[in-house]
């Protein structure tokens, strides 16, 4: 009898620390979190720079994002991102509309992996995969 609860606890206690987080695993952060915005930012200014499109793009909808201490902070983000009626050549993204004429509408689902390391203030664009 004694062996069986032994065994109940121990079974117990290993599904519970399988369910913890893991000491420098990725960790689910807040898009309001003032890393994530600068990681966010980041990588749609990454974005437009490499891509061929006429128009700027920005992000519409983030559907994740995860945080995990490295060499710095690696921000994994999964969002939608769709194209603005802004052309390249504007300044500021984030006044400028998304299109509503179906020729020119698109979104994209991505994932970016921006890292951080601010101890030499640095951004680096590790990953961006659209599709």
């Amino acid at each position: 009898m004694a062996a069986a609860v032994v065994f109940v606890l121990f079974v117990a206690a290993a599904a519970s620390a399988s369910r913890a987080t893991l000491l420098g695993g990725p960790v689910p952060a807040s898009e309001n979190e003032q890393g994530v915005q600068k990681a966010l930012s980041f990588a749609m200014q990454e974005y437009n720079k490499q891509s061929n499109d006429m128009f700027l793009s920005t992000i519409t909808k983030v559907n994740g994002v995860t945080k995990q201490l490295v060499a710095g902070t690696l921000y994994k983000i999964d969002a939608v991102v769709s194209r603005t009626e802004c052309k390249k050549a504007a300044v500021d993204v984030q006044n400028c509309p998304l299109h509503t004429d179906q020729k020119f509408i698109k979104s994209m689902s991505c994932k970016f992996e921006v890292l951080n390391v601010p101890w030499k203030r640095e951004n680096k664009l590790r990953k961006k995969e659209c599709v």
